[in-house]
């Protein structure tokens, strides 16, 4: 699965430098950005991308340097700021977001759409379980520091184990 998830992205990558002279990080911003009608904040951002808060802020800065996005204070909490696209970031995104799909469609053509979905619901499927499985183990270490040092009946305590 990794190396088929790095064949595509070294694709994307590619094309998105000879088509737009953007990097992948950049398309995943402006990307994050446009599904979110309210604009995300900052935090959402980093979240969203599985990145940190400074690799993001740069980015965001980067970007509205180029005028594709502009940060905007949040009107409860001055602190927050929430991103938005102008209007050049909105007409670049797009035209991205219609290219990729074409990429997406031509790297896998020659595998036909019953078994695109197959595929499809089949990831779904295992992204379901992983998604289940990565929850129970933050259950379990937040329940392990918890427990962690404290005493039952002059007993230290141990974490269940894991049946497998």
């Amino acid at each position: 699965m990794l190396g088929c998830a790095n064949l595509v992205l070294a694709n994307l990558r590619a094309n998105l430098r000879a088509q737009f002279d953007v990097t992948l990080p950049t398309f995943d911003i402006l990307a994050q950005v446009q599904r979110a009608p309210t604009g995300p904040t900052m935090s959402e951002l980093s979240r969203r991308l599985l990145v940190s808060k400074g690799n993001v802020t740069d980015l965001v800065t980067r970007l509205e340097r180029r005028g594709l996005i502009e940060r905007r204070a949040d009107g409860r909490d001055g602190r927050v700021q929430h991103v938005h696209l102008t209007p050049a970031g909105e007409k670049l995104i797009r035209r991205m977001l219609a290219a990729h799909e074409r990429w997406l469609i031509a790297m896998t053509a020659e595998l036909g759409q019953q078994p695109m979905l197959g595929l499809h619901r089949s990831l779904g499927a295992l992204r379901d379980v992983l998604v289940k499985a990565n929850d129970r183990g933050r259950t379990r270490g937040a329940r392990r520091g918890a427990l962690k040092g404290r005493k039952l009946n002059g007993a230290a305590t141990k974490a269940p184990s894991v049946q497998r």
